[in-house]
């Protein structure tokens, strides 16, 4: 990627698992921010049991899912062992770290209960904020993956957008339309 386009500053931005790859992307060329929109901060392994979790939850009784949830999440890693070998420990607060780049998170509070870990991942956003990375972090209440506020029944809240749009200008020195 080229360190300017029109003579601006470039970044990355990532949503759900690009906010593993934004990160990444930035260790490989300096960049003045990266931008994760909905993306765990816990390794794909964990981010998987957490989803089916969660999808067994909203499915069967209670009492079953500590039974299904070791042939529900085993059912993707049979189906792309080669994948899961390489990348299922990947750790994205690591990345973070080692982009070195200032980055912003946002999350939907409600994705707890669908996709994402998000207490656990705020939990390790907050350790590599006190190691000194450079995070700044945002929770919509009530939204969900997609970050609205209505749980994936609008657009992203446009609080996200203006934050986003500000933290970019922050860190590129550039504002305004």
């Amino acid at each position: 990627m080229a360190d300017t386009i029109a003579g601006l500053p470039t970044g990355y931005l990532g949503i759900s698992q690009g906010g593993w790859i934004a990160p990444l992307a930035a260790q490989a060329e300096a960049t003045p921010f990266v931008v994760s929109l909905s993306a765990a901060m816990v390794s794909p392994n964990v981010q998987l049991d957490h989803e089916v979790r969660a999808d067994l939850h909203r499915n069967l009784p209670g009492f079953i899912v500590p039974l299904a949830l070791p042939v529900a999440a085993a059912a993707p890693r049979w189906r792309y062992p080669e994948f899961w070998r390489a990348n299922g420990d990947f750790d994205p607060a690591a990345a973070i770290r080692a982009s070195g780049a200032p980055t912003f998170i946002a999350y939907g509070d409600q994705d707890e209960l669908d996709n994402v870990p998000v207490s656990q991942s705020l939990d390790l956003i907050e350790a590599a904020q006190a190691a000194g990375v450079d995070i700044e972090v945002m929770v919509v209440a009530g939204g969900g993956h997609d970050l609205s506020p209505g749980e994936g029944t609008g657009p992203t809240d446009r609080a996200v957008l203006d934050r986003v749009a500000a933290f970019v200008g922050a860190h590129s020195g550039v504002t305004g339309p």
